[in-house]
C-alpha cells in the first residue's frame, strides 16, 4: 500500500522521505483554518458502459456538463467506465479526454471494473492519459492533493473477475494534516457468497478509516448513501439506464465537502434516457380509431411522468382492457402515431380483448366461455336489479380473470416489465 502525490495539483513546497510523497509540515490552527474555508463539490459515477463514439457525445457528456454546473473538483468513476476494452478506439479515446480537458481544474479518478479492467490491452494501457486523468492500479494506492484537501485511494480490477477484496485498511493519518479521504471501488456489497466482484462487507468497510467510499457495480442502486462505522458509502448507480431491466431515475451522486466532512451527497440527474413501464386500461371508445388511441395513450403518460421530456423517455406500454369488434390492432400504426406527438420509439404490448358478447359466447364451448356467460348473465340481472355497482364489480371480475381463463396469463403489473 503506497501514497503518492497527483502532480498537477500539489504545491511546489514538498519534500521526498522515505519514498512517500508528503506535504510540508502545517501547524494545526494553520490546517485547521485552511480545511473550514473550503467547500468543494465532487461527482461520483460508475457503470457509464460506453461503447462508441455515440456514447461519449451522450452519456460522458451529459456527466462532464453535470461537472462543470456545479464546478466540481473531483469527478470519481468507479468502474466500468467502457462496456467492453476490445470496442474501445483511439478516436474515442480522444474525444473522451477532450471533453473533460474543457474542464482544467477537474481532476478525474478511474477505478476500472470487470468490464474494463487494466488488463495489458485495455485502453488505459494501450493509449497514453493526460496528467487530468489518475487510472488507479492493480495495488490498493492512493493520491495526496493539496486542492481540494484530500486523498483518493482506490484499486482496479486486473481480469474479469475479482474475488479477493481489494479494499485495505488506511493509515493513521498524521495531526494536523487531517485531509478528506475518498476510496473509489468496483465492488460488490452485500456480497452474495462466492461473488466474483470484489466481494466487501460492511465491517471491512467500517475498518477501512475512509471518509466516503465511492462504490460502483450495482447500477439499478438508489444512490441512497449508507454508513458503517465512521465511513459513508454509496453506489452510485448508472448515470442513465441501459434499457428496460435498468427502469426508473438514475443519475450521478454530487458529494459536497465543507471543512473536511462530507455535509451532502445527494441523486442528480444527468438528463440521459430513462426507461419506463406504464400499463394503460383502454374502453372501445378509447381504440376507435388511431388518433383516439394516441391521444389518451398519451394523456396516461403524461399524468404519470408530468416532469419528464419525452424526448427522454423509453417507454414500455401494455394496452389492457377492450377494443373494438371491427378494429384490428397494429402496433407499427400506433407506434407512428405516438411518434408524432413526441413519444420516440415506444415499446407496444396489446393485451387487450374483445368485448365480451354472450351470443359469441354461447358458441364457444369451451368451459372458460361457459363462466363467462354465467358472470355477464349475472352482471346483466344485478344491473335489472338496480346494483349496478355489483354489476360493475362481475364485469371487472371477467376482465380480470378472462385472459388466464384462456390459457394465457392474467395482465402484468407495471413491477413485472422492467
Amino acid at each position: 500500500m503506497s501514497i503518492s502525490s497527483a502532480c498537477s495539483c500539489l504545491p511546489a513546497a514538498q519534500i521526498k522521505a522515505n519514498g512517500i510523497m508528503k506535504q510540508k509540515e502545517v501547524k494545526p490552527k494553520e490546517a485547521a483554518e485552511r480545511l473550514t474555508r473550503q467547500d468543494w463539490y465532487f461527482v461520483h459515477t460508475a457503470d457509464l458502459h460506453l461503447a462508441g463514439l455515440a456514447d461519449v457525445t451522450g452519456c460522458w457528456q451529459r456527466v462532464i456538463k453535470l461537472c462543470d454546473q456545479h464546478q466540481a473538483q473531483l469527478l470519481l468513476i468507479a468502474g466500468d467506465l467502457f462496456e467492453n476494452n476490445q470496442l474501445v478506439d483511439q478516436d474515442m479515446v480522444r474525444l473522451l479526454q477532450l471533453q473533460a480537458a474543457g474542464l482544467p481544474a477537474l481532476q478525474i479518478f478511474v477505478a476500472p471494473g470487470n468490464h474494463d479492467p487494466l488488463t495489458a490491452d485495455s485502453p488505459y494501457r494501450r493509449y497514453t492519459w493526460p496528467r487530468q486523468w489518475q487510472i488507479l492500479g492493480p495495488a490498493w494506492a492512493g493520491f495526496r492533493l493539496a486542492e481540494p484537501a484530500a486523498e483518493i485511494w482506490g484499486a482496479a480490477f486486473t481480469a474479469g473477475s475479482q474475488e479477493q477484496p481489494l479494499l485495505q485498511p488506511l493509515p493513521v493519518s498524521r495531526q494536523g494534516q487531517r485531509l478528506f479521504r475518498i476510496g473509489v471501488l468496483h465492488a460488490d456489497i452485500p456480497a452474495a457468497a462466492g461473488s466474483p466482484y470484489n466481494p466487501l462487507t460492511a465491517a471491512e468497510i467500517a475498518a477501512s478509516g475512509l471518509d466516503y467510499l465511492a462504490l460502483g457495480h450495482h447500477h439499478n442502486s438508489d444512490g441512497r448513501p449508507r454508513l458503517a462505522g465512521s465511513t459513508t458509502y454509496a453506489y452510485a448507480g448508472s448515470p442513465e439506464g441501459h434499457g428496460f431491466f435498468e427502469s426508473g431515475a438514475h443519475g450521478c451522486l454530487l458529494g459536497r465537502v465543507t471543512g473536511g466532512r462530507l455535509v451532502s451527497l445527494t441523486r442528480t440527474d444527468c438528463g440521459g434516457l430513462r426507461y419506463e413501464a406504464l400499463t394503460v386500461a383502454c374502453t372501445e371508445r378509447d381504440g376507435r380509431d388511431m388518433e383516439t388511441l394516441s391521444r389518451h395513450i398519451l394523456q396516461q403518460v403524461r399524468q404519470a411522468f408530468p416532469d419528464l421530456d419525452l424526448a427522454r423517455l423509453r417507454l414500455r406500454v401494455v394496452l389492457t382492457g377492450t377494443q373494438p369488434l371491427d378494429r384490428l390492432s397494429d402496433s407499427a400504426v400506433l407506434a407512428q402515431y405516438l411518434a408524432a406527438r413526441g413519444l420516440a420509439r415506444p415499446q407496444l404490448i396489446d393485451r387487450r380483448h374483445r368485448p365480451f358478447q354472450i351470443e359469441a359466447l354461447a358458441q364457444d364451448q369451451s368451459l372458460a366461455a361457459y363462466f363467462a356467460c354465467l358472470a355477464l348473465q349475472r352482471a346483466a340481472k344485478l344491473q335489472q336489479d338496480g346494483q349496478a355497482e355489483e354489476a360493475l364489480r362481475y364485469q371487472d371480475m371477467l376482465e380480470l380473470v378472462w385472459p388466464l381463463l384462456r390459457g394465457g396469463t392474467l395482465p402484468p403489473e407495471e413491477d413485472d416489465l422492467v
